[in-house]
């Protein structure tokens, strides 16, 4: 199957919606919660009780024992303490899943992800349009890594990686034409300010600004890149692992290979600018990814992006069958900007709005 995604960075006007992509999505197919079976309990007599010594010999180890103490009252202590047993080692092992479920488990994300500042601010006023524009042209312009630290947010970039994507912006997309203010987002995953960075060619890139710690209203540069990892060419290649991608999302229907149930699975188109290839994202349903994927496709802000929602999602490739299918693991955003924690993270617990 072939399709050319847009080459702008917004890719608003270029793509058509499939049928039926606005339609709002139900959480309705979702029965199973987290997908965890009830284990089928075992009959107590094959599980080896009756396999310990009997009674009566328990009872002559022990010195000065009362031979008229009955073999009842000590059996049914054995088997309490047994089935006490049993529920505390089953309870360990269920919080153990839930926590691993829940993202605990996915300590080697921090390798490719940087949520940026420690601390999201929601109270701190937007600066004028043209101070935003300002800070933007100001980054555009910078050759020194020593002049980034006023103007950017966290980035999985080191300082010398940035400036060396900022100077080649001119070959990659041409020299740039206008840089003007948009409007602000409606990002559950962080406060958003944009600004459209135009070039010569009619390429385009959206600078994200959000204020950090300090109140500071900064640039999210990977969002700006639109930076993934590892690079396209590795993700397409078609081998198994996982990556961190920022993409474009729109309801879609194509299930095919491991992933024709549609009961089990609901599937997504993920076009980008950045390549030409048109990939296929799948969540399973029922799960905090699914529901964050479901809600954000719900949002009036995919309308106003034209039915295709920008979003920073991990996908993990089997590592056989098509290419262009991945598994949806982890939502970290609703935005190419990542905020202080996953968005799937955020809806599954206390800070969900």
């Amino acid at each position: 199957m072939s399709h050319k995604p847009p080459r702008d960075g917004l890719g608003v006007q270029k793509v058509k919606a499939r049928a039926g992509a606005n339609r709002p999505w139900s959480l309705s197919r979702m029965r199973n919660g987290l997908g965890f079976q009830k284990a089928k309990r075992k009959n107590a007599r094959e599980t080896g009780i009756g396999a310990a010594p009997t009674m009566g010999q328990v009872h002559r180890l022990i010195k000065n024992a009362d031979s008229r103490l009955p073999v009842r009252y000590v059996t049914a202590a054995a088997i309490f303490f047994f089935g006490c047993t049993c529920m505390f080692m089953g309870a360990t092992a269920a919080a153990a899943l839930l926590w691993w479920f829940r993202g605990g488990g996915g300590s080697h994300e921090a390798k490719a992800i940087n949520f940026g500042s420690p601390t999201m601010v929601h109270n701190v006023p937007a600066p004028p349009p043209e101070e935003l524009e300002k800070t933007v042209t100001t980054l555009l312009a910078v050759r020194n890594p020593k002049e980034l630290d006023p103007l950017i947010r966290g980035s999985s970039l080191r300082p010398d990686q940035i400036v060396a994507r900022l100077a080649s912006l001119e070959s990659e997309d041409g020299k740039v034409r206008s840089v003007r203010y948009l409007r602000p987002i409606d990002c559950r995953s962080l406060r958003l300010e944009t600004v459209l960075v135009t070039f010569e060619t009619g390429r385009n890139r959206l600078a994200f600004l959000s204020p950090d710690a300090d109140k500071q209203w900064r640039v999210d540069f990977d969002g700006f890149a639109r930076y993934v990892h590892p690079s396209w060419d590795k993700i397409l290649a078609g081998r198994a692992g996982e990556a961190t991608v920022r993409v474009q999302v729109l309801p879609d229907n194509y299930y095919n290979g491991i992933y024709q149930d549609e009961k089990s699975w609901a599937c997504f188109s993920m076009p980008s600018p950045d390549h030409e290839t048109l990939i296929f994202g799948y969540v399973a349903r029922g799960t905090p990814q699914y529901a964050a994927m479901v809600s954000t496709m719900n949002r009036a802000e995919r309308r106003s992006q034209g039915g295709l929602q920008r979003m920073t999602l991990m996908i993990r490739h089997a590592g056989s069958g098509d290419r262009r299918q991945f598994e949806i693991t982890r939502v970290l955003s609703d935005e190419w900007a990542l905020g202080d924690h996953p968005l799937d993270d955020m809806l599954a617990g206390p800070m969900s709005k």
